[in-house]
């Protein structure tokens, strides 16, 4: 399903997301007895990650770095799922592998019409891992009991189709790929992952893409979930695209822009300790996300509508001084914060844009500090600001 489709011969974004909850052939609630289905069962927030990460993206379109100039959308969601968000009952249209290998097909066309292009591709569901590859399973996995990965898609060969080559001179360079799924090897022992069904020919060429991969577990992990909800990964991405992986954008700014973006590399240098983050708060300490390749070049990917909001502790050192007038002012020396007197409690904390700022302590002639002016940069690895004030004497 298209929910939009705008594409024309000029760079745009274009987005492939399947999501896959409702496996036909795995039991609900048990994993599979049969070596045959991989000890699976069917899924309960997966189809519903793959929304929200559309959901996000299409509330964000105006924010991009280039037109959202398509977004292919398919989903297999469970009745649990649809009851929470009921917008999937009308977004229901299935993910069977002939779905995945036309929606793939028709994402490759688009994308091959500009070598500007920006692709992004998000799978969420079941996924396995050998020493051979990863695989994609799709609704219909396990309908073939002859051929375990039938209704299953290589990973590395649906990466490897979008290639540019002589048919596909144009294909878009900037490529992210998001596999929210385990990549763990149960039940594999002596079974081909390379034996899945074909998405296309692939050609040899040499590779000059800016590529990214963004696995949401490492070798050999599951990857977890909040039941009902979303996957953790998909929780950790949106937040860091929000404003967590932020960064100031690099000169010239955009017009009309806050001067702070999203890029293919600020989000790898945060992605990782933010995923950390929200698994530590689920208790799902053994899952960890990996970048398995990351583009060369940097590309911004969204902007957002004002500097992100940090929160800082300041505190005064020696801490008698707390008894002085501290104002904290931006690079326009506009007044952000004024602390209480004296300050209380100590560390005060507060919440700021990330950004440069001067902060002020001024002091009444009875007391025995110097006033001071500091100058310091609010960023995310520094959210502790401490003032250091001298002595009259």
């Amino acid at each position: 399903m298209c929910l939009v489709n705008r594409a024309n011969a000029d760079p745009g974004i274009h987005v492939f997301i399947a999501g896959v909850s409702a496996y036909a052939n795995l039991p609900q609630d048990q994993p599979a007895a049969t070596r045959k289905l991989l000890g699976l069962k069917r899924l309960q927030s997966t189809a519903l990650t793959g929304f929200r990460i559309a959901d996000w993206l299409m509330k964000r379109r105006d924010s991009f770095s280039l037109p959202l100039a398509s977004v292919r959308l398919l989903l297999a969601p469970s009745e649990a799922e649809i009851k929470a968000e009921p917008r999937l009952a009308e977004l229901n249209h299935g993910c069977t592998f002939e779905d995945f290998r036309l929606a793939a097909e028709a994402w490759r066309k688009d994308m091959s019409s500009n070598a500007g292009n920006i692709g992004i591709f998000y799978f969420a569901g079941h996924g396995v891992q050998s020493d051979k590859g990863h695989v994609l399973l799709m609704e219909d996995f396990g309908a073939n009991p002859s051929r375990v990965f039938s209704g299953a898609a290589s990973t590395e060969h649906l990466i490897d189709g979008m290639l540019s080559t002589w048919e596909r001179p144009a294909m878009g360079r900037t490529q992210l790929y998001f596999i929210d799924a385990c990549r763990v090897a149960k039940y594999l022992d002596g079974l081909d992952v390379k034996a899945t069904d074909s998405l296309w020919d692939t050609d040899r060429a040499n590779d000059h893409r800016a590529l990214s991969i963004f696995y949401a577990a490492s070798e050999g992990q599951a990857a977890y979930a909040w039941p009902g909800k979303q996957t953790l990964y998909s929780q950790a991405l949106i937040e860091c695209l929000e404003d967590v992986a932020a960064k100031p954008e690099p000169q010239p700014q955009t017009p009309g822009r806050s001067g702070w973006c999203v890029s293919v590399v600020s989000l790898h240098k945060v992605l990782k300790e933010h995923m950390q983050k929200v698994c530590d708060g689920a208790k799902a300490t053994d899952q960890n996300c990996e970048t398995q390749r990351l583009a060369s070049e940097d590309t911004i990917l969204h902007f957002l509508d004002a500097p992100p909001q940090i929160d800082v502790s300041i505190a005064v050192n020696p801490t008698e001084a707390r008894v002085g007038q501290i104002s904290v002012l931006d690079s326009n020396f506009t007044d952000v914060d004024t602390l209480p007197v004296p300050i209380d409690p100590h560390p005060f904390r507060t919440k700021i844009p990330m950004g440069l700022y001067s902060v002020f302590a001024k002091f009444d002639p009875d007391k025995p500090f110097k006033d001071k002016r500091a100058s310091f940069h609010v960023l995310r690895e520094s959210p502790e600001i401490v003032i250091h004030i001298e002595s009259r004497s």
